[in-house]
């Protein structure tokens, strides 16, 4: 019989030793995700020698790298201000530093000293086998928000396959949070006191990686290592006279500008910000929205010249 795909569930674990897998229970997979796969990172390396045949040779599978793909809500779990959520450790693993303000809060930040960044174990379980993957570190994350719907992040995990090859395995019962998200009502950026808003936004956050390889590990590999990142950003405000919003002046004139994006206001445990204090135009377009001039932007987000970090994400 075949299996059933959306029988799926993605289960994470932080590594108390960097590459050495960690068992992994119901305990540790209820996160609510969307979209999953499982694919090998690493191609076959081709063997085709000068001889007496061009007929090609047997190829070798090379580093035994495994990629896991998925969707999840970014929301508060419960209506308490300073809970940690079960996505937290995707932020952390993508090199975000989390710090939780009793009573109050839980910001994640872009960290500097990327060797506190956590491993992880993760597995996607699928109706009755396993891909299990140790080292993992985040490779690409993009947070997206809509007016009217959910922030969702998509992301890639990459780690060293466990077992080369699917393996049965129970399906885990988790018990999942049962708070539902909150939808946002839009962002805005703040220009000169001016402000603007648009229907839609996407963060990507492209952490630079690294193969760290280790002789005395399976296959050689130890873990994926985060060396360095790249914030950028697109928007699609509506298009307006210069007098308003003048945003090719902008990105000639080197213009920085503030963002923000909400959901869940006023609704304890719930809100869920994204703040970048200070983001640049790298490019402005001609869009259509329903037959309204749009102005599609894309932006690098960036740090302060002296001192803090690019972006905070704050659920409290």
């Amino acid at each position: 019989m075949p299996l059933l795909r959306d029988r799926a569930v993605i289960a994470l674990k932080a590594e108390a030793v960097e590459g050495v897998a960690e068992a992994l229970t119901a305990a540790e997979a209820t996160l609510l995700v969307w979209e999953t796969s499982g694919k090998p990172a690493t191609a076959i390396v081709p063997r085709n020698p000068t001889a007496n045949t061009l007929s090609a040779r047997l190829g070798k599978r090379g580093k035994n790298w495994f990629d896991l793909s998925f969707k999840f809500e970014v929301k508060g779990e419960d209506s308490t201000a300073d809970s940690v959520p079960s996505w937290s450790l995707i932020l952390e693993a993508a090199g975000l530093k989390k710090t939780v303000n009793t009573g109050v809060s839980v910001t994640w930040e872009p960290r500097d000293d990327l060797a506190g960044c956590p491993s992880l174990t993760a597995a996607l379980y699928i109706d009755g086998l396993v891909r299990k993957i140790r080292g993992a570190r985040v490779t690409a994350l993009a947070i997206t928000g809509e007016v009217g719907d959910r922030i969702v992040c998509t992301c890639t995990l990459r780690g060293v396959l466990v077992t080369p090859g699917d393996v049965a395995a129970t399906l885990l019962a988790p018990t999942y949070p049962s708070a539902t998200p909150e939808v946002m009502g839009g962002w805005t950026c703040t220009l000169d006191a001016v402000v603007f808003t648009g229907t839609k936004f996407e963060i990507t956050l492209n952490p630079k990686t690294a193969e760290r390889t280790e002789p005395t590990m399976g296959y050689g590999l130890r873990s994926i290592a985060e060396t360095n990142r790249e914030l950028k950003m697109t928007l699609d405000p509506e298009l307006e006279l210069p007098s308003g919003k003048a945003y090719l002046n902008e990105l000639i004139a080197e213009t920085t500008v503030d963002f923000k994006a909400e959901v869940g206001t006023g609704v304890t445990g719930h809100v869920v910000t994204i703040d970048c204090n200070r983001i640049q135009w790298e490019g402005v377009d001609d869009g259509n929205r329903d037959d309204m001039a749009t102005a599609p932007l894309t932006a690098r987000i960036l740090g302060p010249e002296v001192g803090g970090v690019e972006m905070t994400i704050t659920k409290k």
